[in-house]
C-alpha cells in the first residue's frame, strides 16, 4: 500500500513539472506562471519565439501574471512587433470585473453561519 501511495505521490508531483532545455525539471507547466518563475531566460525565450504572433495574443488575454505578458511582449519586440499588440484593457476590465462577480457570487452562497440562541 505505501508503495503504491509513493509512486501516486511522485506521478502527480513530476506532472506539475516541465523539462528545460538543459534536462533538468522546472515547477509548472510550460507558459504557466510558476513556470515562468523558475525556467531560464533561454527556456522563456524559446517558447514564446515558437509561437504565432497571433497564438501570443491568445495566450495574452487569459495570462494570470505580469511576467507571462512581459515574456510575450518581449517576443512581440524580438519580431520587430508592437509589444503592445496584444493588450486590450477593455478585454482586462471584463475580466476583472468577472472575477469580482465570482468572488461575491462564492460569498454570497457560502454556508451561514448558525448560532444557538442566548439563554435568558
Amino acid at each position: 500500500m505505501n508503495k503504491i501511495l509513493i509512486a501516486l505521490v511522485l506521478i502527480f508531483g513530476i506532472s506539475g513539472c516541465s523539462s528545460t532545455s538543459d534536462g533538468s525539471f522546472v515547477l509548472g507547466a510550460k507558459g504557466s506562471g510558476a513556470w515562468h518563475t523558475f525556467a531560464s531566460e533561454k527556456d522563456i525565450k524559446e517558447y514564446w519565439d515558437g509561437h504565432e504572433t497571433y497564438e501570443i495574443c491568445m495566450k495574452w488575454a487569459r495570462a494570470e501574471f505580469g511576467s507571462q505578458r512581459r515574456a510575450m511582449a518581449a517576443a512581440l519586440k524580438r519580431r520587430d512587433e508592437n509589444p503592445m499588440l496584444c493588450y486590450n484593457p477593455e478585454a482586462d476590465a471584463l475580466r476583472d470585473l468577472r472575477k469580482s462577480v465570482e468572488k461575491i457570487e462564492k460569498q454570497r452562497n457560502a454556508p451561514k453561519p448558525k448560532y444557538l440562541p442566548m439563554p435568558n
